[in-house]
């Protein structure tokens, strides 16, 4: 039994035995040159594409960290700056003290700024302070403000309502007061309630210049364009939407999908989102940039050798249908080749041109003489083998006749010996089976009846001893076998088996169809064989022949396997097992087409199957 990937190998085999050369050709350059191209290239391109997309994505990452470093380092400065504020007893008492004029609010003004750390150029250009008190005797100045001039505005309503201490507000400035000569300007504030000593309610707005931020992310010059957003309002972007002056923008949904790297940013009550844009893969621009190259070696890949490989394929594809052609061509007498008049290369196929020359040659010389020689020879091998099967069908003629048998079992009967007429009655049945040559074929269900009464006759002699049991595929039992194949085993396994065991022994029969075969079985559970006797029964049934047949030994077996091989054609084969001992069984398999016919082969049928074995693989 092969293995499965010898069986798969084998049946690819001969599907691609059946292609044309031509077809083969192609199948080789398609599978040699144009899949691995295909999956070299495609394989160079993806880890390529998947680099750069690794690099870009690295990049954007490292973008949007140090964007996220310039905003934290700007507001955590503004926020520092406000805690002095904060902490500061002093200026904590000036804001809450009741003053009683313009002039008394002035004087403690200037004694503040003399005391105190507060001082403008602590908050620098970069950043505008003002603080806000609930006190109505504040005069309003660049620094300090009353509170009611402010508690409509967008920013004080965003801390109240925040519940927090401190708040970072990115809005648009639009107080008078706020200290912006060109009017409405983008600003981030930090509102801070100054309640560390209690007292009046007091706020504290730093308003960092927007340009700070904008400046710094502008001349970072990041390779890709980024975009920091509180929800969808665009806050800063190096693209050119952060005029200061300007409204803020919304970010579109063209924008959104090109995002290819989100950083979330997250201080106070703030929660800003980084984007980084993904730009164009360098792959892609380099692939359209030298798109004429790659396909100029495509083209060469691709075209260049398929220009040889039709080249090589006409130059063998010629030739062999030429060749085929002339072997094709044998006349219907089949007595003539046509020789090949123009022979071309030097190549296997132009030696085999020559080859097949000299051979047509040769077998026109010969074919007048051995032809009709042939023909007479298998004529007389034909009358041999007749004559080998009329002397095979006289050894197992009966050696005793019909009447006196009959004449045995009506006494018997007469005398009450139903037993005795019984045995007698099984045995004429069998004698009548084997005289019977008419037809040296019939049916298995026959051969099984004639079997089962020979059987039945040998348990009359072995009683217990014997037990037997007969099983036949329904399929089976209409096909043809020739005569006395089946009872011989039976036989063989009653003698040599059975016989010689003391205790019980069995016999099964058993025909079965396989696949295209039909199997018939015969096993016994006697006292088996040595391994020296097996190979020489096997090797017997191989072989058999008219020799082996003169030669002694176990004749009635090596004639039924002998008659098989004639029935079949030489195809049916024939297997034992036995162990010393245990028992012996015999498996004859044969084609179920053999089956189906009621005559041995002609001698056109045996010469094919002559042919097929001699040039082929042989059937079973």
């Amino acid at each position: 039994m092969k293995a499965w990937p010898q069986n798969i190998s084998d049946y690819l085999g001969r599907i691609f035995d059946s292609f044309p050369i031509k077809k083969k050709m192609y199948f080789l350059y398609f599978i040699c040159i144009i899949i691995p191209v295909i999956i070299l290239n495609g394989a160079f391109l993806m880890n390529l594409m998947n680099s750069e997309v690794r690099k870009q994505e690295n990049e954007m990452a490292n973008i949007a960290q140090a964007a996220k470093y310039n905003i934290n380092k700007t507001i955590e400065d503004a926020v520092f700056i406000t805690k002095d504020y904060y902490l500061n007893k002093k200026i904590n008492s000036f804001l809450n003290k009741e003053y009683a004029s313009a002039y008394d609010y002035f004087q403690n003004f200037q004694v503040l700024k003399e005391n105190s750390i507060f001082d403008v150029s602590l908050v620098g250009r970069n950043a505008l302070l003002k603080i806000y008190a609930d006190n109505d005797s504040i005069v309003g100045g660049s620094e300090f403000g009353s509170l009611n001039a402010v508690r409509s505005t967008e920013w004080y309503q965003y801390l109240q309502n925040s519940g927090r201490e401190m708040v970072v507000y990115p809005y648009r400035a639009q107080e008078k007061d706020d200290g912006y000569a060109n009017g409405l300007v983008r600003c981030i504030g930090i509102m801070r309630k100054l309640n560390y000593y209690g007292g009046r309610e007091k706020i504290m707005r730093l308003n960092i210049d927007y340009s700070v931020i904008e400046d710094a992310i502008l001349n970072a010059k990041y390779s890709c364009p980024v975009y920091v957003c509180s929800g969808n309002t665009i806050l800063y972007s190096n693209c050119g939407n952060t005029s200061a002056v300007a409204d803020f923008e919304k970010l579109q949904p063209q924008v959104r999908q090109k995002i290819g790297y989100t950083l979330p940013v997250s201080f106070y009550t703030q929660n800003w989102n980084i984007y980084v844009l993904r730009q164009s893969s360098s792959v892609a621009i380099m692939l359209q940039n030298n798109l004429l190259l790659i396909l100029v070696v495509l083209a060469f890949s691709v075209f260049v050798p398929l220009g040889f490989m039709y080249f090589f394929n006409r130059s063998f594809t010629q030739r062999l249908e030429e060749l085929s052609r002339h072997l094709g061509s044998i006349d219907k007498s089949g007595d003539h080749l046509e020789v090949i008049q123009s022979v071309r290369g030097r190549d296997e196929i132009g030696d085999l041109m020559r080859d097949y020359n000299q051979m047509a040659t040769r077998i026109n010389e010969l074919i007048q003489v051995v032809y009709k020689g042939k023909l007479k020879e298998q004529e007389a091998d034909i009358s041999r083998q007749n004559a080998e099967l009329l002397a095979l069908q006289s050894q197992i003629n009966p050696h005793f006749l019909f009447n006196a048998l009959e004449s045995i079992r009506m006494r018997s009967i007469l005398k009450h010996e139903g037993e005795t007429a019984e045995m007698i009655c099984k045995l004429s049945v069998m004698m009548r089976q084997s005289v019977d040559w008419s037809q040296d074929v019939v049916t298995v269900a026959e051969e099984v009846k004639f079997a089962e009464a020979y059987l039945q006759l040998q348990k009359y002699r072995f009683g217990e001893q014997l037990s037997y049991k007969i099983k036949v595929d329904p399929a089976c039992a209409g096909l043809y076998i020739p005569k006395l194949t089946i009872v011989t085993f039976a036989e063989n396994a009653c003698v040599h088996g059975i016989e010689g065991k003391t205790g019980p022994g069995w016999i099964f029969i058993e025909v079965r169809s396989a696949g295209e075969e039909v199997v018939i079985e015969v096993e016994d559970t006697g006292v088996g064989m040595t391994q020296q006797k097996l190979c020489s029964m096997q090797d017997s049934m191989e072989h058999a022949s008219m020799q082996r047949l003169s030669s002694g030994g176990r004749v009635g077996v090596v004639n039924a396997c002998f008659r098989l091989k004639a029935f079949s054609g030489g195809r049916a084969c024939f297997e034992v097992q036995s162990e010393e001992g245990v028992g012996c069984t015999v498996m004859i398999h044969m084609p179920i087409d053999c089956g189906r016919r009621r005559n041995y082969p002609s001698f056109s049928e045996q010469a094919e199957q002559t042919v097929e074995k001699q040039g082929g693989t042989p059937k079973c």
